[in-house]
């Protein structure tokens, strides 16, 4: 123990005189080492502090923030950070490092994009309107001479065709033999969204376009490969003036299809279709085209309403008719059930009043009973005719009774309502009760 005491002392002691060995050699130095020992410290403390801020700095430089509507991906050495929504940076602040990472901002899904297809010029080189020149867009028209010629390499267009039932009728060909390809001016407006953005990322735009130039050439393309397909599949009169909203539609559906099938991650919201028309060198052929046409639907539409209003009155007067009928058939039916029952009872008057004539009791009294029979039907059929005449007689207009010869028979002619203004002894009877018949008030007064 005392020699761990000694050695502890020994120590001790060593260091002390080494301190005091360097406190001497600094006593020893000249004002001018100390000035420059004391610089050295200082100088040593500053490259601390600015190797600190030097630190500092280079971890903030990594720090990036995305703005709302929008969301990044980090690359390191060109490969995404991260798989799925974990590679998707959202809105607020993130933090890459600094010149090994790059970052690419991408819109989100809910933010809607436009892209115009216009004229040839004005779309890069795929657009379906007619060329303007700048004095052409200042002071627009709608007509133009048409001696013109149509622009092939600057005006834009599609073609479409006009099938004509007329021809097909005529000439017994097929709908694409008769077909009568037309021209059409049209104007479009994409309206997209990037409905999938790492997809977006990998197969569209990388981020160098900050206008995206390419991705809205892309959408062109394929918007012009709808319109053509479309519109030569499609009835020029039913694209101008009938079914516009349904060729718009078949556009937007063929694009969505063929935008679905390259899978880049873009939707297409909305297909707009501002304006459409014809060639301006006949623009005024297809207007007096148009009206023809709106004439004659107006005329068609007229003739469909005459012929409901005609089937409707001739079912009417037929119903009547029929009606009429009916009624009338139950009334003679009636009429001659009633003749028929009242005969059976004159015949079996005539039979009984024969039979009280010639009793059983008297010889041969079936054919004298037979003999009164017919007397009295003869009787009675003689009679039912006068009733009949005379009820004839007193409904006619005029009789005319030629004088008899006196030999052989006399012939009969009667006129019945010979002169349709004269009115029958009937008809004039009831006239006049209805003149003398007194009208009464109200109470029987």
């Amino acid at each position: 123990m005392s020699d761990g005491h000694n050695q502890n002392h020994q120590c001790n002691h060593s260091h002390h005189h080494h301190g005091q060995e360097a406190d001497l050699r600094t006593e020893s130095l000249d004002p001018a080492s100390q000035a420059l020992s004391r610089a050295l410290r200082y100088c040593f403390v500053i490259l601390k502090f600015v190797m600190i801020c030097v630190v500092a700095l280079f971890l903030w430089s990594g720090a990036f923030d995305v703005q709302e509507n929008q969301q990044a991906l980090v690359l390191r050495f060109g490969k995404v950070v991260g798989t799925g929504s974990k590679a998707l940076k959202k809105p607020g602040w993130h933090w890459a490092w600094p010149y090994i990472d790059e970052k690419i901002y991408l819109p989100t899904n809910n933010v809607s994009h436009e892209v115009f297809l216009d004229a040839v010029e004005e779309s890069g080189g795929v657009g379906f309107w007619y060329y303007l020149s700048e004095r052409e867009k200042e002071n627009p028209r709608k007509k133009i001479p048409s001696n013109i010629p149509l622009q092939f390499v600057r005006d834009g267009y599609s073609l479409t065709s006009s099938s004509s039932a007329i021809a097909q009728s005529e000439t017994g060909l097929s709908d694409a033999e008769v077909a009568d390809y037309n021209i059409v001016h049209t104007r479009w407006v994409i309206k997209y969204r990037v409905s999938d953005p790492l997809v977006f990322f990998k197969k569209v735009w990388d981020g160098s376009d900050p206008d995206q130039k390419q991705v809205k050439m892309l959408l062109r393309r394929v918007l012009a490969d709808a319109v053509i397909v479309t519109s030569a599949n499609s009835d020029i009169e039913n694209i101008l003036w009938g079914q516009h909203e349904a060729y718009r539609e078949k556009v937007q559906n063929r694009m969505r299809t063929r935008l679905k099938s390259l899978d880049i991650g873009i939707t297409v919201e909305k297909l707009l279709l501002p304006k459409i028309q014809t060639p301006r060198q006949v623009q005024e052929a297809f207007e007096a085209a148009q009206w023809a046409g709106v004439r004659s639907k107006q005329q068609e539409s007229e003739a469909r309403g005459e012929e409901s209003k005609i089937i409707s009155s001739a079912e009417a007067d037929a119903s009547n008719i029929i009606a009429s009928a009916e009624a009338y058939r139950k009334i003679k039916v009636a009429s001659a059930r009633a003749d028929a029952r009242y005969m059976k009872e004159v015949l079996e008057k005539i039979e009984k009043a024969a039979q009280e004539k010639v009793p059983t009791t008297a010889p041969d009294y079936q054919a004298k009973r037979r003999e009164v029979y017919n007397r009295l039907r003869a009787v009675t059929i003689d009679e039912l005719y006068q009733e009949m005449v005379r009820e004839v007689m007193g409904n006619v207009d005029e009789i005319f009774a030629p004088p008899s010869t006196g030999s052989g028979l006399t012939e009969w002619r009667v006129y019945l309502s010979r002169n349709p203004q004269l009115k029958s002894a009937q008809a004039r009877k009831k006239e006049k009760e209805k003149k003398t018949k007194v009208p009464t008030g109200p109470g029987g007064r």
